[in-house]
């Protein structure tokens, strides 16, 4: 719903809808930052040395209370953006009928090599490119044989390269290899899940989902093989904090339909390592728990908050005439006068905070932050991209969905440089 932030509406109208819930798998190879005298030093393995140097000047506060470190930012802390993503390629095509012209891209992975893969849902199939961009092969097809696929909606890649497909059309997992050779399928045993799909893979045998169920709070089933090893059934389950974005209901019998309150506040959620992300979109505040649900970090940033116009509520309001036809009621007096701090953030596969602010401008931005808090500065991107799916980051590398002059879907790769 924030029009100035060239990303789908559709996107943003799910993320209210859905808790702005969402699962990251990442392997743990961050290394923290070293706060010196008013700087903040970067390892030299670090990919962002090259950016933004291996010693930068910050303003940032650290205090520890009860064992909580909070690290607080200004609002005028870098105003600049210190870095722009510079378009390296974009995969896909236009026009034609060959695997890379997308029906609808629903979701990216990216391999220890820098392959990329591309869930077409509407094809029913896995496109994989390599890290050069040039057209690889294809994994699965549509149907409901052994690695055939049916209704596709998550993939992710396992520590061994190993490709694993959520295919809830045929009930099942299937698993490729990094040839895209069909090795074997797991039964799905989950009743729901979540789009877009979340979900890791710990083991190389075992998965990872994150539900969403109306009127329940989220939860990460932790699914394992069954004693035949034909299914994937559910060992264990972590119970998420429940948060409700406001929403207009219309109730009618045996349905309920729901239109979220636009700019209202979210409360995006991350999971990363042993750990969760939360966001509080109304003050800029992430929050991280450990896996024992108490917070070892807080990051505060001071930001410049944006008013929402009188045309801007009239424009939500217009937006919802879908709801209104239906029979529901929109109340203008809930839509809030002011927009939230930022729509949301993403966690990178080092632990940097990737962090989507509001802004004024039409420019797309990230407010990044290193894994220990600290604000690094904010990044701009020049190119549209959607946040449906969400981007995948690697170091300073981000793989976006975008679209291209004719509004065909496309796989947009970024790399951050500086902006000196």
């Amino acid at each position: 719903m924030f029009k100035s932030m060239r990303i789908h509406r559709s996107w943003l109208m799910y993320v209210a809808y859905c808790f702005c819930l969402s699962l990251v798998a990442c392997k743990d190879n961050g290394v923290p930052a070293r706060r010196g005298a008013g700087s903040l030093v970067l390892d030299s393995s670090d990919p962002w040395v090259g950016v933004v140097g291996s010693s930068i000047q910050t303003a940032s506060r650290l205090s520890v209370r009860d064992g909580v470190r909070r690290v607080h930012s200004g609002a005028d802390e870098h105003p600049k953006p210190v870095a722009v993503l510079d378009e390296l390629q974009r995969i896909g095509r236009s026009e034609g009928t060959t695997p890379d012209v997308f029906g609808h891209i629903e979701a990216i992975a990216v391999n220890a090599d820098g392959n990329v893969y591309v869930l077409d849902r509407f094809a029913k199939h896995v496109v994989v490119f390599t890290a050069t961009g040039e057209f690889s092969h294809v994994v699965g097809r549509k149907g409901a044989g052994p690695g055939e696929l049916s209704d596709p909606v998550g993939i992710v890649i396992d520590d061994v390269g190993h490709l694993w497909v959520v295919d809830p059309g045929n009930g099942r997992y299937s698993v490729y290899d990094g040839d895209g050779r069909f090795l074997r399928s797991y039964v799905r045993t989950l009743a729901s899940y979540a789009l877009p799909w979340q979900g890791s893979v710990k083991s190389g045998d075992s998965i990872s989902e994150l539900l969403l169920q109306m009127n329940r709070a989220p939860e990460i089933v932790q699914m394992g093989p069954s004693e035949d090893g034909l299914a994937q059934v559910a060992v264990s389950s972590q119970t998420l904090p429940a948060y409700e974005s406001p929403y207009f209901e219309l109730r009618r019998a045996g349905s309920v339909t729901r239109a979220s309150v636009p700019y209202s506040p979210l409360r995006p959620v991350r999971i990363y390592r042993d750990g969760v992300w939360f966001g509080l979109s109304d003050t800029y505040r992430l929050l991280h728990l450990n896996s024992a649900g108490d917070t070892t970090l807080i990051i505060e940033h001071e930001f410049d908050p944006l008013r929402v116009t009188a045309a801007e509520k009239q424009e939500a309001i217009n937006d919802l005439e879908w709801f209104v036809k239906q029979g529901g009621r929109v109340t203008a007096s809930r839509i809030p006068d002011v927009k939230p701090a930022f729509a949301t953030f993403f966690v990178g596969d080092r632990g940097y905070l990737w962090v989507v602010p509001t802004t004024a401008t039409e420019d797309v931005a990230f407010d990044v932050f290193t894994p220990d808090g600290y604000y690094l500065g904010r990044v701009r991107s020049p190119t549209i991209i959607t946040l449906n799916p969400p981007p995948v980051i690697r170091g300073t590398r981000i793989y976006a969905a975008g679209r291209s002059a004719s509004q065909a879907p496309i796989v947009v790769v970024m790399d951050v440089t500086s902006a000196n």
